[in-house]
């Protein structure tokens, strides 16, 4: 294990651990009709698989723990094998995954050609690969990988696996799994064949900016709690790789520091995504099992029947929406500043593709706080609009204490990045940046070389706040540029959370002694008329969506009407009888293009296929003589 694969293998780490604490009562839900003992099994030949595919230092081990990973993947996803659906979710899932490593078999034989050795060392330091070979092992690992990481256009699997698994298994998929197609580009196109040309960059940066704004529409509009998150998964990984694709463009171009950072930004925010995410799943679950549904129209109310559950969501719903000083803000803002730093870059085109990125990613952003405010609202405020929901009661101790951890570790990652910084100038420096940290962590607590009237403003500031007992550098986040510019951006994460703790509490004083005089109001406000209001008359998750489903309509095309006419009797008149169908758009974009083509390739080929012996022959000859040629070409 090298500074790289740890960085992913401590990720996976901060996930399992809590999931295992959560899943033992969690689990008890399936015993009568599935075998817990064979749930475990599966769990830990998961861990198991992981563990292998970051330690494997060749070709081929590689990919024999690649493939162990990706079917033990559909075992747990097909764990509830009697629902029909989750099987075909699962069958679904395994074939985007095996067509993802043939993509990836490939480029690592060309790797391994180019070496002539299957070792990933010395593929490092002897590969020599010409500029057609080079874009194959891109684009081949980069969608392969992508396959994986849920990324465009290979992304339809993602959010119908996710609703299949249970809660526990979902955590896993979104905060490991999907962190090993990352690795699996990082690992090739920054390490093994680092990228010389800026254009491969390009590819990721616009790849990762379509994937991000494509998975957050859909989790806006979605009402399905798992697949909600499933959606948003696909939009954090589209966020992560739009960090990597700076990095690969600003390392190509010789802009070391600011790859550095690009790198961070995007690794950054894959551990901030994977400990947010597995507490939305974690507390998904808890509301599946208390509410028996994850349909947030039957939801609401949940905030007073189950309290810690919906403090706890609510910490992973400010984190991924990046409000600070949760761990959300400086993964995100990270991979803002690195995607701004395209200023100093000459190529117009280039800029262009940053323009295009920039403007997607803030779009994303913005819906993002509108699908998670949906998520939250819809779920635990307002009043309950079913009786399950009405029923629900608080998980066991247990389940609430993973997902405290998990809180806990979004409310530290957000106010200590600088630490998180300093830990990852070793994978920085694994990718041939070292001095990403170095640029990014101004050393406060230390003597600094930067002119002494603006470290006096700083320091006015509080940078140098925690000197005495706080250990590293300081607690600023701060790329500094040249004498003329000396600071190109800052943050102070840490000074930030605790200024809006000081205001809150200061605000709720001020409110309370303002209002300790009024009385309580004793008779009910005017509500339309109504003696209660009831439920089925608040505001739905459908409704709260609509003006972005209206918007995007277009695009999204996310139901399909069908209109069928019916003849009832002969006296009477026609039924119409009105049908719509979720689809979704990729699949009618690509996917479907492709299955009709391959359809049609088929049934030519099916003609060969006539039972005439002498013709086959002819067949069996041509294949050996073509063989022969090539051969003898070569």
């Amino acid at each position: 294990m090298d500074a790289l694969s740890a960085w992913f293998a401590f990720a996976a780490g901060l996930v399992f651990l809590p999931v295992s604490v959560y899943s033992p009562r969690y689990m008890m839900r399936y015993e009568k009709h599935y075998s817990l003992p064979a749930f475990a099994a599966i769990y830990y030949a998961l861990l198991a698989s992981i563990g292998l595919t970051l330690v494997a230092h060749d070709v081929l081990s590689f990919m024999i723990a690649w493939e162990l990973m990706s079917v033990v993947s559909y075992l747990i996803v097909n764990y509830e094998h009697l629902n029909d659906t989750n099987t075909h979710a699962g069958y679904l899932m395994l074939a985007a995954s095996e067509i993802g490593a043939l993509m990836i078999a490939v480029a690592m034989l060309l790797l391994a050609i180019s070496a002539d050795t299957s070792g990933f060392d010395q593929i490092r330091t002897g590969g020599h690969i010409g500029a057609a070979t080079g874009w194959a092992v891109f684009l081949l690992s980069f969608f392969g990988f992508g396959v994986k990481a849920g990324l465009f256009p290979s992304m339809s699997w993602l959010p119908r696996a996710h609703p299949a698994a249970t809660a526990n298994a979902s955590a896993l998929l979104s905060g490991v799994i999907l962190n090993l197609g990352i690795y699996g580009i990082v690992r090739v196109n920054g390490d093994l064949l680092p990228l010389t040309s800026p254009w491969p960059g390009v590819v990721v940066l616009l790849t990762g900016s379509v994937t991000a704004i494509i998975g957050i529409l859909y989790a806006t509009t979605e009402n399905n709690l798992k697949r909600m998150l499933a959606h948003s998964s696909i939009e954090n990984m589209g966020l992560i790789t739009v960090g990597l694709g700076a990095a690969f463009i600003y390392s190509a171009l010789g802009r070391e520091a600011v790859a550095g950072i690009a790198y961070i930004a995007a690794l950054y925010h894959l551990l901030n995504h994977s400990l947010y995410k597995s507490l939305l799943f974690l507390g998904a679950g808890a509301v599946d099992s208390a509410a028996g549904t994850r349909d947030m129209n039957l939801l609401g109310g949940l905030i007073h029947r189950m309290p810690w559950t919906a403090a706890l969501f609510l910490v992973g719903a400010l984190s991924i929406i990046a409000i600070p000083p949760f761990n959300g803000f400086p993964g995100e803002w990270l991979i803002v500043q690195s995607l701004l730093r395209s200023v100093e870059l000459g190529n117009v085109e280039i800029r262009g593709a940053f323009a295009v990125a920039g403007a997607l990613v803030a779009l994303t952003a913005g819906l993002a706080v509108t699908a998670f405010v949906k998520a939250f609202g819809m779920t635990f405020l307002g009043l309950s609009r079913s009786q399950p929901a009405s029923d629900a009661r608080e998980v066991s101790r247990g389940m609430r204490a993973a997902m405290a951890f998990l809180a806990a570790g979004c409310l530290a990652l957000g106010m200590i990045p600088t630490y998180v910084v300093g830990t990852l100038r070793h994978a920085a420096t694994a990718l041939r940046c070292p001095s990403g940290p170095q640029a990014l962590v101004p050393p406060f607590f230390e003597p600094l070389t930067l002119p002494p009237d603006f470290v006096a403003d700083f320091h006015s500031l509080g940078a140098q706040i925690g000197q005495g007992w706080l250990p590293g550098a300081g607690l600023v986040l701060m790329h500094r540029g040249g004498p003329e510019n000396p600071i190109v951006f800052a943050s102070a994460p840490s000074y930030l959370g605790v200024a809006m703790a000081g205001i809150g509490l200061l605000t709720f004083v001020l409110v309370r002694v303002a209002t300790r005089h009024r009385r309580r109001l004793r008779r009910r406000a005017w509500d339309g008329g109504l003696n209660r209001l009831v439920a089925h008359l608040t505001y739905t998750a459908t409704g709260f969506s609509n003006p972005v489903r209206v918007i995007f309509q277009a695009i999204l095309a996310p139901v399909k009407p069908a209109q069928q006419e019916v003849v009832v009797a002969e006296h009477f008149r026609t039924a119409i009888k009105r049908t719509e169908t979720e689809s979704y758009a990729l699949d009618s974009w690509i996917f479907l293009p492709l299955t009709l083509l391959a359809i049609r390739a088929a049934q030519l080929l099916a003609r060969m296929h006539h039972g005439r012996l002498n013709t086959y022959v002819v067949y069996a000859i041509g294949a050996l003589l073509a063989a022969m040629l090539l051969a003898y070409a070569r």
